[in-house]
């Protein structure tokens, strides 16, 4: 930029050049002159934005940045630091997902999975065109319309229950049913010339 003094007469090209400079500054940290839109090459710092688009090299804000349309990261990676919170509010802090000590977790009512389909608002429905896979309701229950396939599976709370009368006694019929609210996890029985001796059953909690 050139100095102009006081009573001294100003050059047209030195003039000329002071804007130049003027209008290179303003596109290089706003963009083109004549644009409503924002846009750098460098960093950009602020203290807190609310913006419609933003197109930006880099961009650190330190405070609360509102971005009024949808946010695309189709090459790069988000991050949330190394903070223990929970980081993402998809329905005020109802709805999230955090991070504790050595633990992710997912925050919500009831958890669905969907193959195919569309957005519904309805609570448990894939939307036109889509599969509900699996649901995990807010008690615990997890309903699987298909197969349900492990290396192992374990039942916990169980004890063999005896078969009824006649307990031990060949050549009669032995009953016995788990109690209410229980399940039938497997049964066994010590074999003498018929299978029908010493009869139990595994009866298992939920």
């Amino acid at each position: 930029m050139r100095t102009f003094c006081p009573d001294t007469p100003a050059i047209a090209s030195e003039v000329n050049a002071n804007n130049q400079a003027l209008v290179d500054f303003i596109q290089q940290k706003v963009g083109a002159v004549g644009s409503s839109n924002l846009s750098t090459t460098g960093t950009l710092n602020a203290g807190a934005a609310t913006v419609s688009s933003l197109d930006a090299g880099s961009a650190t804000l330190a405070g609360n940045l509102t971005v009024n349309g949808a946010v695309s990261v189709p090459d790069g990676s988000m991050s949330f630091g190394s903070g223990l919170r929970q980081q993402l509010n998809l329905w005020g802090s109802v709805f999230g997902v955090g991070v504790q000590n050595s633990t992710l977790y997912f925050r919500g009512d009831t958890f669905a999975w969907y193959a195919g389909g569309v957005h519904s608002n309805g609570a448990g429905d894939p939307g036109a065109g889509g599969t509900r896979v699996m649901l995990l309701d807010g008690s615990g229950n997890l309903t699987v319309p298909g197969e349900l396939r492990a290396s192992r599976l374990r039942q916990g709370a169980c004890d063999w229950t005896p078969f009824g009368p006649g307990l031990g006694a060949d050549n009669q019929t032995h009953e016995v049913l788990c109690p209410a609210g229980r399940y039938l996890a497997g049964w066994r029985c010590a074999a003498t010339v018929y299978l029908d001796g010493n009869c139990q059953l595994s009866c298992c909690s939920p």
